[in-house]
């Protein structure tokens, strides 16, 4: 017995000791970096101005304000992917703002909108928005911190799209593309199609290729007015409906991936 005791309190210490590394190890996995993801900057807009401070313009004298230090104050319109989760938002806005400011470290003030997609950035944000300024609240730069860039006050504060992943989700299934319905869509791909079918129609009869005799410059006549006519008539619907040549190859992409019938 006196020589199994010890050896017996020597495992159980080792077991404990083991038990304690593996808590440990546990605690540490629980641990979860969030990593940014990738984004693409799609406008800047300079919104610098003299840095006024908490003073009214009309507090400086004309000298005063020719003296005073600009506030660089920027805003950026930024698109990330749609599957950006919630935790992701913020070591990415934080990863936008330094590789910003790593480049350039007089920005005194910097205001971030973010979205999903490209066609949305005309409007309001859908994923999040952020300031980085003194406080984290736009309009606190005084001369002396635009003057001497100093950074110690400031703060990153972010508004998030309320309930985005849902949002996200629901966004990525819905039909509505460019402003339009799916519906819509496929109603323009036809009028595309019908374009299509009307200047070849027109072309044939002028210059007809189905004639004994037909020649090299009779096929050319007619292949050059079929083109010009495509173009004419196409136009046309673009017009109609507001959107531009790259809207029409996406329409009709989306069209030929989806098998959409052509009449």
């Amino acid at each position: 017995m006196k020589i199994i005791l010890p050896l017996l309190f020597i495992s159980i210490f080792i077991l404990s000791g083991c038990q304690s590394k593996e808590q440990e190890v546990d605690d540490k996995t629980d641990i979860v970096q969030v990593s940014p993801i990738t984004y693409e900057i799609i406008e800047t807009e300079d919104q610098s101005h003299k840095a006024l401070g908490n003073r009214s313009l009309s507090d400086y004298t004309m000298q005063e304000i020719t003296n005073l230090p600009i506030d660089k104050k920027i805003r950026y319109r930024v698109v990330v992917s749609p599957k950006i989760k919630e935790n992701q938002v913020k070591p990415t806005i934080e990863k936008i703002i330094s590789d910003i400011t790593s480049k350039d470290g007089n920005i005194d003030e910097i205001s971030l909108l973010i979205y999903s997609d490209k066609e949305l950035t005309n409007g309001a944000y859908n994923v999040a928005m952020a300031t980085w300024a003194p406080f984290g609240k736009l309009g606190n730069i005084t001369p002396e911190i635009a003057q001497n860039n100093n950074r110690s006050n400031y703060k990153i504060t972010i508004q998030v799209k309320k309930n985005l992943e849902e949002y996200l989700r629901k966004q990525g299934e819905s039909e509505d593309k460019f402003g339009f319905s799916e519906e819509k869509r496929r109603e323009i791909f036809k009028e595309f199609v019908v374009a299509e079918d009307r200047s070849m129609n027109e072309a044939d009869a002028k210059y007809p290729l189905d004639k004994a005799g037909i020649t090299m410059d009779d096929i050319k006549k007619n292949g050059d007015l079929n083109n010009e006519l495509i173009e004419k008539y196409k136009a046309q619907v673009r017009l109609k409906y507001g959107i531009t040549e790259d809207i029409e190859s996406k329409i009709t992409n989306e069209a030929i991936i989806e098998g959409w019938p052509m009449e």
